[in-house]
């Protein structure tokens, strides 16, 4: 079962060079390029041009759909005789917000690999808005986040919900709080693209509200500090903020909930067969964070 040259195939495309596909596999240049010889030999069949620029011809760019489709069924046939052979090992890369990870993965982690110590999890710490994207092109396992259920190329599974709070410094209230006064308020939002920063404009929009903006960030814990020092108000989900701040921080803050609540959910890849050491993590994440955090 030798599926070596094909991967070597699909590196030199993904490189768009031998050279640079030779330094990566850490393999020199002239035996690279002997099995990419002996694979257009077999095919009978030009798969690249080198000049001018590297390119694939139509049957390099058929023959690459066709290696990436036979790796990934050799990969899923290795972890399915894997878990066979009753093997509860592998790696598992989980793509999650940076404080989402913070608040999630302490509740996780410590148990899970406790009872699992061969399956080792990779966190990576991503912004909301690439989550997807990592995960389609292959850099996450899984990923957890506010995860869209109308996508037929991904299964979907939820967590736990959280509900979306106004977040106003007492230092910059005179009197009691009305939301008439939103507009005069200064605000520190978090990116458009984020939960928070999301549901934040749109609240803001449905009261007519268009408030001097006092800085923006991707990172909650950094608009959540400059809330405490009386910059601006905010928006921040339950979970995170009594999950991210201490009593004597929350004293500081009007904290009012809102309407808005919003899914956490955990997803994958649609695939045949899901390997033993993902099905087990996402078992434990769900168990641990029903029990810690569903209503």
């Amino acid at each position: 079962m030798n599926f070596l040259p094909m991967y070597y195939f699909t590196v030199v495309t993904e490189k768009e060079s031998i050279n640079k596909a030779a330094q990566k596999l850490h393999i020199t240049q002239q035996t690279l390029s002997a099995h990419m010889a002996a694979i257009e030999k077999e095919l009978n069949c030009t798969l690249f041009y080198r000049r001018p620029r590297f390119s694939l011809t139509y049957a390099g760019e058929k023959f690459y759909q066709y290696a990436r489709g036979f790796i990934r069924m050799y990969d899923t046939m290795l972890k399915e005789f894997a878990d066979i052979s009753g093997s509860e090992s592998g790696t598992i890369s989980v793509g999650i917000g940076h404080t989402r990870s913070r608040v999630l993965m302490p509740e996780i982690l410590p148990s899970f690999c406790r009872e699992y110590p061969f399956i080792q999890v990779n966190i990576k710490e991503q912004r909301n808005d690439t989550l997807l994207q990592n995960l389609f092109d292959g850099n996450a396992d899984l990923i957890i986040g506010d995860i869209p259920r109308d996508m037929p190329e991904i299964e979907v599974r939820p967590l736990y919900r959280e509900k979306m709070q106004l977040v106003i410094p007492k230092s910059l209230l005179h009197g009691e709080f009305s939301p008439s006064a939103l507009g005069e308020l200064p605000f520190i939002l978090g990116a458009p693209h984020d939960i928070a920063g999301r549901i934040g404009r749109e609240f803001l929009k449905q009261h007519g509200a268009v408030p001097p903006a006092a800085a923006s960030s991707d990172n909650m814990e950094t608009i959540l500090a400059m809330c405490l020092r009386g910059a601006g108000a905010s928006f921040c989900s339950d979970l995170i903020l009594h999950e991210t701040l201490s009593r004597k921080d929350l004293d500081k803050l009007l904290v009012i909930p809102l309407k808005s609540e919003f899914e956490i959910k955990i997803a994958w890849l649609r695939r045949e067969y899901l390997p033993r050491h993902m099905a087990l993590f996402i078992q434990h994440a769900e168990n641990n964070l029903a029990e810690l955090y569903s209503s």
